[in-house]
């Protein structure tokens, strides 16, 4: 992450509130963006609780919808039990077309 902005961990900690994308849900509350996350109960990298719990109570508190499955077993890394969510392929096909 540090080498994408091209700031030191100083620099990137100073403008944590303004980079950390849980901090700035104003456009997607806006725009009433629906979203949908997958978290995996056994993720020591990304813990729930300090990441998609807070996504997720932000986004309420704002009036935003959002749904959220946690994958029992699964840690942090892309396997098949996250693309093949049934859940996440309903909310995906229900979503409206995007407009030009």
């Amino acid at each position: 992450t540090l080498a994408d902005y091209g700031l030191t961990e100083a620099e990137f900690r100073a403008r944590l509130k303004e980079l950390n994308p849980v901090d700035n849900l104003q456009g997607l509350l806006a725009n009433k963006v629906p979203m949908f996350a997958v978290h995996g109960d056994s993720d020591a990298v990304v813990p729930y609780d300090d990441n998609t719990k807070l996504l997720k109570d932000r986004y309420e508190a704002g009036g935003g919808s959002i749904t959220v499955k946690v994958i029992r077993g699964e840690g942090h890394q892309a396997t098949a039990s996250f693309f093949e969510c049934p859940e996440l392929m309903d909310f995906v096909l229900k979503l409206p077309p995007l407009k030009p």
